[in-house]
This record gives C-alpha cells, structure tokens and sequence, in this order.
C-alpha cells in the first residue's frame, strides 16, 4: 500500500455506494417535497367546483323584482341584530 492510501479498494467502493444512494435518496424526497407543494398550489388557483342542475336562463338583470337577503345574528350582549 502507497503510505498516500489510507483507505482500502473495498472502502472506497462502499463510500462511492453511499455516497450515490444518498445522492438518490436526497432527489427522492426533494421530489416528493415538490410533488406535494405542487399539488397545494394548484388546489389554491383551481376549484374543484361541480355546479348542480343547470342554468335557468334568466339574467338577473333582467328580472322585474330583485330581493336581497340579509342574514342576521342575534347577540345578548347587543340590542340589535348584528
């Protein structure tokens, strides 16, 4: 041995071995990470949103009588309506 070695072939195999799969284990939860983050963005800009029933053709513009609702909220602490 070269007084320059101070570690064996079969060191230096393994250290290359760990050293890749660390490498791989590392991108794989970088990925899963970003896959993750990924999704929670687009659920934030996209709706998964499903009308029901269907469109009744009448603009509200158009209607003769247009109501309102106001909900209110009975508090004790307050004499009227919130």
């Amino acid at each position: 041995q070269n007084e320059h070695d101070w570690m064996t072939n079969e060191q230096e195999n393994m250290t290359k071995i760990y050293g890749w799969t660390s490498i791989v284990i590392v991108i794989g939860v970088l990925c899963t990470f970003l896959y993750h983050f990924g999704t929670t963005v687009v659920t934030l800009f996209l709706s998964p949103y499903k009308s029901v029933g269907e469109d009744q053709r009448q603009n509200f513009s158009d209607l003769v009588v247009i109501e309102g609702y106001i909900p209110q909220v009975e508090s004790p602490a307050y004499t009227y309506p919130l």
